[in-house]
């Protein structure tokens, strides 16, 4: 059935290139070239057996029908054997692998970073390419700007990319799985994410994803693809990416995979907060969130009956410290930072300085990586009572 299908659809793909009439590109293939080629696609078996199906391109569900295909076939190769296969194979087609991508702006590489089996971090410029990375490439020529991410219609090329494999995503028929599996590989992306903020840039990035097939031929849609961003939920300004030391992260990637699920999921849910501090215009703002990142990451159970912010000077100054001159000075810092933390969360308006803000943020930074190295969860009497941990 295979060449008999094949010799036909050349025959009827002969004629209808030789019928084609010159029109605008919008206008192609010639009304001749369309009716032809439906009349040829709709006595072929293999069309016979998914019409009215869907196919999954693009996040989206095409229905298939001759009409249909009759235009797409049109782009698909200039001679009529190569339209033929391309036609077949997408006919027959029922799973494919594909990719989820992710376009990272505020970090740089130079090097791929595996962060699983099957997702890994890699300079942009090392991105395949894609009708994608080509719409993002040409709006960033478009668009100039001297900032290296401002708003998602103004930015530079992304400096990285996140790219996981989906292995048998359902092509053609039962495509409602399909989107299940994107949102899956979403999910997945968006879990680890906060992690290449805190453990490779140390602040706020933002991710453009989308999905597409590894033969790109199948996307029949690609042209419609689009981008959904992912940031903070007050957008940061970027500048420029920050270099990562792959060889760092990677150490801290394994270090926070061996923490228990509580430890890991406490950690995430602190560095999105402290993500959402570095993003905030007005500085009280950015004080009450990186106060609340600091809680969630060093509050826990112990015996002491010390209030929320001896606990967390102690715990940061004992994690973070070297000699007791370097903990009582950490120690300062934190206490200084919760006051005005107080005096910002009971009504006044404190003149906070912007020092102050800087080296929080700069010790949060240094007690989560702490943590991370620390392998265990945290038992806070001995962080507390015990020696410094750095």
């Amino acid at each position: 059935m295979s060449d008999e299908e094949r010799t036909h659809l050349v025959r009827v793909l002969r004629e209808a290139i030789a019928a084609d009439e010159p029109t605008t590109l919008i206008g192609r293939p010639s009304s001749k070239y369309r009716d032809i080629a439906k009349a040829g696609i709709e006595v072929c078996a293999s069309f016979t057996a998914i019409e009215n199906q869907n196919v999954y391109s693009a996040l989206s569900l095409i229905p298939v029908h001759s009409d249909y295909l009759s235009r797409v076939i049109y782009f698909h190769g200039e001679t009529a054997e190569e339209q033929a296969d391309w036609l077949l194979r997408m006919m027959r087609t029922t799973v494919a692998d594909g990719y989820f991508v992710a376009a990272i702006w505020g970090i740089a590489l130079t090097e791929t970073i595996d962060l699983s089996p099957t997702a890994r971090l890699i300079p942009f410029s090392e991105l395949r390419e894609s009708v994608v990375k080509r719409i993002l490439i040409e709006r960033a020529k478009r668009r100039k700007t001297v900032s290296h991410w401002l708003a998602s219609h103004a930015f530079q090329v992304p400096s990285a990319a996140y790219v996981e494999l989906i292995k048998d995503v359902p092509y053609i028929g039962l495509t409602a799985r399909s989107d299940e599996m994107v949102v899956e590989a979403f999910e997945r992306g968006v879990s680890v994410w906060p992690l290449v903020e805190m453990l490779g840039a140390g602040r706020s990035l933002v991710f453009a994803s989308w999905f597409e097939y590894v033969d790109e031929t199948l996307d029949v849609s690609a042209y419609e693809n689009h981008l959904s961003f992912y940031h903070p939920e007050v957008a940061p300004y970027l500048d420029r990416p920050i270099p990562v030391d792959a060889e760092q992260f990677r150490a801290e990637l394994a270090a926070f995979a061996a923490l228990p699920g509580p430890a890991r999921a406490r950690l995430i849910r602190a560095a999105k907060r402290f993500s959402l501090s570095l993003c905030r215009f007005q500085i009280i703002d950015r004080t009450l969130d990186l106060a609340l990142g600091f809680e969630i990451m060093l509050s826990g159970g112990s015996e002491s009956v010390g209030g929320t912010t001896w606990k967390l000077a102690v715990r940061c100054a004992q994690l973070v410290g070297g000699d007791l001159e370097d903990r009582i000075r950490i120690r300062k810092q934190i206490n200084d930072f919760y006051q005005h933390r107080s005096r910002a969360s009971h009504g006044s308006e404190p003149d906070i300085p912007q020092g102050d803000v800087d080296a929080a943020t700069e010790l949060f930074k240094q007690t989560f990586r702490a943590l991370v190295r620390l392998g265990k969860e945290p038992i806070w009497n001995e962080i507390e009572l015990g020696s410094a941990h750095r």
